[in-house]
């Protein structure tokens, strides 16, 4: 099995800001060249190299690389939208737990029926949905009854 490696030190991301003042700027720097080294060029090769040279010198200065230090790390993926709402739900369901005085009875409920719902998950929000109905109403069941 393959692991990714992490690049030693902080995460550069580059970037570009094209802001309403950067795009004037270009527009002003592109009108003020005069362009004629473009039209004395005989070859439309050397024409074009030209253009592009004076084009992508304006563009970088009007638009320069801007670098962002971001943080490292390795994409999970096969930690699945699901997974993450059903992670989601079940911190709702420990914090209820923890908070709500509930018989012994419904917390051992809700604790097998966490563990089982989480080796059993599909990922689908609908599994998950009603099993977080199931175990509302339970609580809500108890606390109707105290």
């Amino acid at each position: 099995m393959k692991s990714k490696k992490i690049p030693n030190g902080p995460l550069r991301i580059y970037t570009r800001h094209f802001t309403d003042y950067n795009v004037e700027e270009f527009k002003y720097l592109i009108q003020e060249e005069s362009w004629n080294e473009v039209f004395e060029c005989e070859e439309p090769n050397n024409s074009f190299k030209q253009f592009m040279n004076t084009f992508t010198y304006y563009f970088n200065t009007a638009f320069p690389i801007k670098v962002k230090l971001g943080k490292n790390f390795i994409e999970n993926k096969w930690i699945t939208k699901g997974l993450i709402i059903f992670r989601n739900k079940l911190r709702l369901l420990y914090n209820i737990k923890r908070t709500t005085s509930l018989s012994i009875e419904a917390s051992k409920y809700i604790q097998i029926s966490c563990k089982k719902e989480f080796f059993t998950l599909e990922a689908e929000s609908t599994i998950i949905y009603q099993f977080i109905l199931k175990v509302f109403l339970m609580i809500l069941n108890n606390l109707n009854l105290n």
